[in-house]
């Protein structure tokens, strides 16, 4: 199954159940609409055996990094789950009795920084309600950094880690490889 599976994995399903299954199922330039996606079976996990659940908010980057595989899989641009169906999510997890740490696996948080700007203040007044049962963790471009309205909303609903991916601190090889957004000030003032 090439691509995303939400888009080929049902055929190949049907046809399994057929007998007529092919060996290469691709989805091409079909893209997955994230506002469908299920709400994940987290009941099946057995927390005992993770560091951190995963939840998943956007799919995509805006960017057009010349070695990255995101933007090849889902697109350069970044499609979002609304706000209310990432609160579902966390509900659930949280109704399974999962206390701790969630990663957002985005490829890029910032992606699309609207969206994220608008998921930090519901997930605020959801985590007080819930008394701060979750602390997080995400990816983000470097750029991240220059937004410290964001950095701070970040911060107030407990992001405790953001992996940032620097792959050079050569401004030339960074405009090579079409990674500016690094160029735009000193790495490790970003950092």
């Amino acid at each position: 199954v090439l691509g995303e599976a939400e888009v080929c994995f049902p055929e190949f399903l049907k046809d399994f159940c057929n007998g007529t299954a092919r060996h290469i199922y691709a989805a091409g330039d079909r893209k997955a609409d994230v506002t469908q996606t299920p709400v994940p079976r987290f009941e099946l996990l057995r927390f005992d055996r993770y560091l951190h659940v995963g939840i998943q908010v956007a799919r995509g980057c805006p960017f057009k990094c010349e070695f990255c595989d995101i933007i090849e899989l889902f697109g350069r641009v970044t499609r979002v789950k609304p706000v209310p169906q990432v609160i579902a999510e966390l509900q659930y997890l949280y109704d399974t009795g999962y206390r701790g740490h969630v990663d957002i696996v985005d490829d890029n948080f910032i992606g699309n920084k609207g969206a994220a700007r608008a998921l930090l203040p519901a997930l605020r007044t959801w985590l007080e309600e819930h008394r701060w049962p979750f602390e997080f963790s995400t990816e983000a471009s470097i750029n991240l950094a220059n937004d410290d309205e964001l950095l701070k909303g970040m911060q107030e609903v407990g992001f405790s880690a953001v992996f940032v991916g620097i792959e050079s601190p050569d401004a030339a090889t960074l405009i090579a490889t079409n990674k500016q957004h690094n160029t735009t000030r000193p790495i490790a003032e970003s950092i």
